[in-house]
């Protein structure tokens, strides 16, 4: 399997000048290379392959510079429902203030462009975002990711839709691309088997070292596809929806546990 630098040099290649009219990779620009890569990594499986005969499908994903601060816009659609990933790609290592001022600018066009979507300079950005479903009853549903080659992972005061993905992440991401964790390992300290564990239709209930585990989240969590990889077979995720009942009861049920608790240890005091 290619490394992401083979990559970004491979796309670079195939598609500078690409397309004529409007760039999306530019002579001597191999960070917009890079985004072709970020485009195949979270969202290779929704899109078609990856070629020049395709260039025009990955347009209506990728801002042809200049940008207004995102490179990479996608809709995710469920029924009339609607979310948006906004992305800013960068290959180059960033400091805490400058994710967060790339956070920020996403954030600016975005309001900007629910205002006003004239005021919108960038031509590309302007029809990307006009093309979609976004305006001002739903931009709160954007979630927020800077792509960098650094090792920083958050920023203070980052709030819950703004993400940051390192190179490491990526490259986690893209070499489990099948949707599958194989090269993780954890400790289990006590273990019960049920079932036929060699024909995957068994079970273990065992206890796990929570440091390995968040370890582990940390890697995957700050996208939907690294989630899917990690937590994609866990039978409760479909019920994570404000409309489901056994949801809303499973959430009743660990609030009440909470207050319950909070009450114990303020009567221990």
């Amino acid at each position: 399997m290619k490394t992401i630098n083979e990559l970004i040099d491979q796309y670079y290649s195939e598609f500078v000048g690409m397309p004529s009219n409007r760039p999306i990779v530019r002579n001597n620009q191999k960070n917009d290379a890079f985004e072709l890569v970020v485009l195949k990594v979270l969202y290779g499986k929704h899109l078609p392959e990856l070629i020049k005969s395709n260039v025009s499908e990955f347009c209506k994903y990728i801002i042809a510079p200049p940008d207004n601060g995102i490179d990479i816009f996608y809709q995710h659609e469920n029924g009339d429902d609607y979310s948006f990933d906004v992305i800013q790609v960068k290959n180059s290592s960033l400091d805490e203030s400058q994710l967060r001022g790339a956070v920020l600018g996403m954030q600016r066009t975005i309001d900007d462009f629910c205002k006003n979507a004239s005021s919108i300079n960038s031509e590309s950005c302007r029809e990307i975002l006009s093309n979609s479903n976004l305006d001002k009853s739903n931009k709160n549903k954007c979630q927020y990711y800077v792509v960098h080659t650094g090792e920083v992972d958050d920023f203070s005061g980052s709030n819950e839709n703004e993400h940051i993905i390192t190179l490491k992440s990526l490259e986690t991401l893209f070499n489990n691309i099948s949707d599958n964790v194989d090269n993780d390992t954890l400790s289990i300290e006590t273990n019960m088997f049920y079932g036929n564990l060699e024909d995957n239709h068994g079970a273990i209930v065992c206890s796990l070292n929570g440091f390995d585990l968040a370890k582990l989240n940390n890697q995957y969590f700050s996208t939907e596809v690294g989630r899917n990889i990690l937590f994609g077979s866990n039978l409760r995720e479909s019920l994570v929806t404000p409309k489901s009942k056994t949801f809303q009861s499973m959430r009743f049920t660990c609030l009440l546990r909470l207050t319950i608790l909070l009450r114990t240890v303020k009567g221990c005091r």
